[in-house]
């Protein structure tokens, strides 16, 4: 498969002196993007393992009334819990986590304005679980069975403090990006009474192509005649030359060509077999046992 390198090459090449390096390169990044997130792409489904993580409780807190500042004692809070949440005592609504201290110290996001607790019970979890930073959108999750995809909106219908717990989850949303690396995250309900390990299985996004031996994520073929197709037009487009109009349609014209070909290739190699052969050669559904002895 062609690198950026070769892609720039050629590009430059056809396109002579009418568009800077820097100016396709930021096109063929551009026309990456769309093609990456136009198609479920087989090639560029991933399955990984998502840990979710157990709720802690050991030993108890005390938090002054309008303060932000959380005392343990007994407890083992770490630096990972910031962007948890902890609910104090009978408290049911849950405070983002803002920063960490020591294992008997953490600050909330907000301060506690319900009445100043003491040796108080508490469950710090996790709310949002950050996906790989490659990860464009979830496709499925499930562990004993499928965990079922809802929005953030039903989630609030149905639990809106998050008081509810159990060993498995039922239900997914997805949420927004965190802040350090710019990673999609989800949301598990009901919360983990329990750590857990799920199978996930989600679409690679793209990431801009920077170094010349950058790879496309599907063929390059793709890429490069949709970007000499808007390259095409973009010259025609200032120039007026009727002579670019005619070479932008039979760009177009290389790029469905280049695309329909991608796409049956990414199902004959990277997706699902969707018919079998019988006993004499001929083509049958998946269903031929119903109907057929085996």
């Amino acid at each position: 498969m062609a690198s950026l390198g070769t892609m720039q090459t050629r590009l430059s090449l056809i396109l002579a002196s009418h568009m800077t390096t820097a100016n396709i390169t930021t096109l063929i990044n551009r026309v990456h993007q769309e093609e990456v997130e136009a198609y479920d792409w087989y090639r560029l489904k991933v399955t990984t393992a998502l840990a979710v993580k157990a709720p802690k409780s050991a030993g108890t807190v005390a938090i002054t009334q309008d303060t932000a500042v959380v005392t343990g004692t007994g407890t083992a809070f770490a630096a990972g819990d910031v962007g948890s949440f902890v609910r104090i005592g009978t408290e049911p609504t849950a405070i983002e986590i803002l920063s960490f201290a020591s294992a008997t110290s953490i600050t909330l996001k907000s301060n506690w304005v319900g009445t100043t607790q003491t040796a108080a019970t508490y469950s710090l979890f996790p709310l949002y679980y950050s996906l790989p930073a490659d990860a464009q959108e979830v496709m499925t999750i499930k562990r004993l069975r499928d965990v079922i995809e809802k929005t953030t909106y039903e989630l609030d219908q149905i639990d809106p403090s998050r008081e509810t717990t159990g060993a498995e989850a039922v239900y997914w949303a997805p949420f927004d990006h965190d802040t350090t690396a710019n990673a999609p995250r989800i949301e598990l309900w009901p919360v983990a009474s329990a750590a857990q390990l799920y199978t996930m299985q989600y679409k690679k996004g793209h990431t801009d192509l920077v170094a010349s031996t950058d790879r496309p994520l599907m063929q390059a073929a793709v890429v490069e005649a949709k970007s000499l197709y808007d390259a095409a037009l973009t010259i025609y487009a200032r120039s007026g030359d009727q002579r670019w109009f005619q070479l932008a349609k039979g760009f177009k014209e290389d790029y469905a060509r280049e695309l329909e070909e991608a796409k049956m290739q990414d199902v004959g190699k990277f997706g699902a077999i969707h018919q079998i052969h019988d006993s004499i050669g001929q083509v049958v559904p998946y269903d031929y046992y119903v109907s057929h002895d085996a």
